[in-house]
């Protein structure tokens, strides 16, 4: 593994980011803009600085502060670490579901750069967790939701990781109820109906029209969309934290898979897609990495 080969030096290399932020400008979001700048500015006078000087030989040391942006590799353990203790306060103690549900890959492309899109599939994700662990009675569950726009490969695989409390407080909060039965096809199915006709009411009149993708999953996905909810995670809440921290808060390309660059095309031990920076910033863009 090269150390000094990092996805900020990639993107510092050659004008790569520069370049990239002119040729997709208007596409661009301000949120990923503002994160990818500040870890290009990671420990740089532009973060900001301490100079301390020494009262009795005049000799100044400056320290110019870290970006604390959750995609550097140098601050990422950081921020990871603000976000767990932020989190822990809120976690309740008792085990947890961890729960990912999919949607059909027909409907990623509608998703990318559509966060109103994207919205839709954490609040419809919240309202049927709700429903389905309080069939018996009305329960309030401890839900944290993740929404990841790719897979394992970094390519546009756009699902929903939930860390669900196994129970929930009664309708009168005075009360515990354990909740450890999942009834799995209904789950599935309430899934998809849900976000699909959520996506019909909200975009009917598009020029780009879902209702053909929407009625193809009606048709052949006769049992739901895909959701995996077979997870029980058993512990205190730092082991709970530690958990889901695996799959929410690490940087969209390790530095330890980079193994070359060579100005024009990426290198990692795992093969995966040309496209495989564009569900991070930007579809499509075949440029820089490859």
């Amino acid at each position: 593994m090269n150390r000094d080969l990092t996805f900020e030096s990639i993107l510092k290399r050659d004008n790569n980011w520069t370049l990239f932020k002119e040729l997709y400008k208007n596409r661009l979001s301000k949120n990923v803009i503002h994160e990818v700048e500040k870890m290009l500015n990671c420990c740089s006078k532009d973060c900001g600085f301490a100079t301390f000087i020494c009262p009795h030989c005049g000799q100044t040391k400056t320290f110019p502060f870290s970006c604390k942006s959750k995609l550097c590799s140098r601050c990422g353990k950081k921020h990871t670490d603000i976000w767990a203790h932020t989190l822990s306060e809120k976690l309740l103690n008792c085990d947890h579901r961890h729960i990912i549900l999919t949607i059909s890959d027909k409907l990623w492309n509608f998703f990318i750069n559509r966060p109103d899109r994207q919205k839709l599939l954490l609040d419809s994700a919240a309202k049927i967790i709700n429903e389905i662990f309080s069939l018996k009675q009305k329960l309030t569950l401890g839900i944290i939701l993740v929404l990841h726009p790719f897979g394992d490969d970094l390519k546009s695989n756009f699902h929903v990781h939930a860390l669900v409390s196994c129970g929930g407080l009664n309708a009168k909060r005075s009360q515990f109820i354990d909740v450890n039965f999942i009834p799995y096809d209904k789950l599935r199915n309430k899934w998809q109906y849900l976000i699909l006709t959520a996506l019909r009411d909200l975009y009917a009149h598009d020029e780009h029209s879902l209702n053909p993708t929407i009625n193809w999953c009606f048709k052949y996905l006769k049992n739901g969309f895909c959701v995996f909810a077979d997870s029980i995670v058993k512990g205190s809440k730092k082991h709970v934290l530690r958990y889901i921290a695996r799959y929410t808060r690490h940087p969209p390309i390790s530095t330890r898979r980079i193994t070359n660059y060579d100005g024009s095309y990426v290198t990692q031990r795992k093969i995966f897609s040309p496209a495989s920076l564009q569900n991070f910033l930007m579809p499509p863009f075949t440029g820089l990495i490859h």
